[in-house]
């Protein structure tokens, strides 16, 4: 079942700056990001904790380069069957804060 990550209206240019940052390694670490999203079992990689306090819940799971990344999972549906899951970054906490202005 495919999986897709994306990032949401307030991640993006966080995930901008942090690419202007990391320069040509932030293609190869974004793309072992996803591939541990998708190695993971229905979108929720290995080793993420779930947040009980939100509603829907979300996960929380190391961002590459310092951070922490809270996803979300949406399974979309055709009737009764799961057809693909989004994974969506929906909060970005980078320490030390490598971003700047």
């Amino acid at each position: 079942m495919p999986i897709r990550v994306l990032a949401n209206e307030l991640t993006t240019p966080l995930i901008v700056k942090w690419g202007k940052v990391h320069g040509q390694e932030a293609d190869e670490l974004w793309n072992e990001f996803v591939a541990e999203i998708e190695a993971g079992e229905e979108g929720v990689p290995n080793g993420a904790f779930a947040d009980s306090t939100t509603d829907p819940p979300t996960y929380w799971y190391t961002f590459p380069g310092g951070g922490l990344a809270q996803l979300e999972i949406r399974n979309r549906r055709s009737w009764l069957f799961v057809r693909d899951i989004e994974v969506v970054i929906v909060n970005l906490i980078f320490s030390p804060l490598p971003l700047g202005d």
